[in-house]
């Protein structure tokens, strides 16, 4: 019997930026980037030009009125909302909608 080689394991991102309004703080997008092992990345700043192009072009709205972020991929945790807090640029966690 052959034996099945086991499913390559999704590698962890090794650069992680949230897009955000740079006037409210509100969270437009999380562009998580990766590479599995041997494959080498473009540099910090060319993924974070290409996150801030395709928010901006995703939402239409100018580059100038979005700002960039760079976090720990695990500070984003599932089914929560969030907002980047303008005077210390850090990302904070919105309290759950309330129903109506």
């Amino acid at each position: 019997m052959e034996k099945v080689p086991a499913a390559p394991r999704r590698s962890e991102p090794a650069y992680s930026f949230v897009i955000y309004y740079a006037k409210m703080g509100q969270v437009v997008q999380v562009h998580h980037f990766g590479a599995m092992p041997g494959v080498e990345l473009p540099s910090k700043e060319n993924l974070s030009e290409m996150a801030l192009r395709h928010a901006a072009s995703r939402h239409k709205r100018d580059i100038s009125s979005m700002e960039i972020l760079e976090i720990d991929a695990p500070a984003i945790q599932p089914k929560t909302t969030y907002r980047v807090s303008l005077s210390d640029r850090t990302l904070v966690e919105e309290p759950p909608a309330r129903a109506t």
